[in-house]
């Protein structure tokens, strides 16, 4: 199968999972909260482990240092999810995921700093167009305001996201299955120890005393939809001819979230209403044309 009908499947995987996370933010937000959603994501990622030691049971074949550095991505992607859906409970999907692309902003200058990568002019130029981008999309114009909370929440979740991707990418190498599942452990303690914290705690055992096996049924489907779109990319990683390619593939997911915001609003708003106005349109496509411009430059 061409690369290509593997990895466009991927950003639409995500942008599902986006809109999903949204709905139970929304609907289930009270009572239950952010809290119980991370706490319950994080301890689902035992399931991940499982897998994985099923389909490679060789998992101690790399180095003791690797594997904690896999655990220590697995904490950075927790942390980066809980400020993702903080920002998410602010506001509509199509204005939030669209600041995932400054992830491969962070990543180059990280593995500029940290890795002794070269980045050309080119790509602090296409860094420098998405942050604009970023910017732009986290601007109301109608009231003439700058989103500051939600801008920084995402600065910081998608800073924290290049983190845990150039630790996955060391520690992990050219062995997936063993990156997975160790990152998949330091995910699963993560779960342990907000568990222990009090407030969480109560957020998550809520979810079982309020609508559980549709919280459950829905928190799960957002954690498979968004492995399989991982598994997706490591696979077309292999396949494609160029890795750039792939990565710009990644970079159409808040095309995807856009597309379904309307659809979902048009179709079924009982699972979500986005702002169809004119004007909020116009500044969603200008802000994701932007971001497309500045992710192109960043690749090729």
């Amino acid at each position: 199968m061409h690369w290509l009908l593997i990895a466009i499947w991927a950003p639409l995987l995500w942008a599902i999972s986006n809109h999903i996370d949204k709905y139970l933010i929304t609907k289930y937000g009270e009572g239950i909260g952010i809290k119980g959603l991370i706490v319950f994501s994080s301890l689902f990622s035992i399931l991940i482990v499982a897998l994985f030691y099923h389909l490679d049971p060789n998992i101690y074949s790399i180095f003791l240092s690797n594997r904690i550095m896999l655990m220590i991505s697995g904490v950075f992607y927790t942390i980066a999810i809980l400020l993702y859906l903080y920002a998410l409970s602010q506001d509509e999907a199509s204005i939030v995921t669209p600041t995932f692309q400054l992830i491969p902003v962070f990543a180059f200058a990280l593995g500029f700093i940290f890795l002794g990568e070269v980045m050309t002019g080119r790509q602090i130029f296409g860094g420098l167009i998405v942050i604009l981008g970023a910017i732009f999309i986290s601007t109301d114009f109608v009231n003439f305001r700058f989103r500051k909370g939600l801008f920084f929440l995402m600065l910081f979740s998608s800073l924290i996201f290049a983190g845990e991707n150039v630790l996955f990418k060391v520690g992990a190498g050219e062995n997936f299955y063993n990156g997975v599942f160790w990152q998949a452990v330091g995910i699963f303690i993560s779960g342990i120890t907000l568990f222990i914290i009090p407030s969480f705690r109560r957020e998550f055992l809520s979810i079982f005393k309020k609508n559980a096996l549709l919280i459950s049924g829905f928190s799960s489907l957002v954690e498979i939809t968004t492995i399989t779109g991982n598994i997706l990319i490591s696979r077309s990683l292999l396949l494609a001819p160029v890795v750039a390619m792939v990565l710009m593939v990644e970079s159409f997911q808040p095309v995807f979230v856009f597309i379904l915001g309307i659809l979902i609003t048009l179709l079924i708003p009982a699972f979500g209403e986005e702002n169809l106005s004119k004007r909020v349109i116009l500044q969603k496509l200008c802000a994701i044309a932007i971001i497309l411009t500045g992710s192109f430059l960043l690749y090729f």
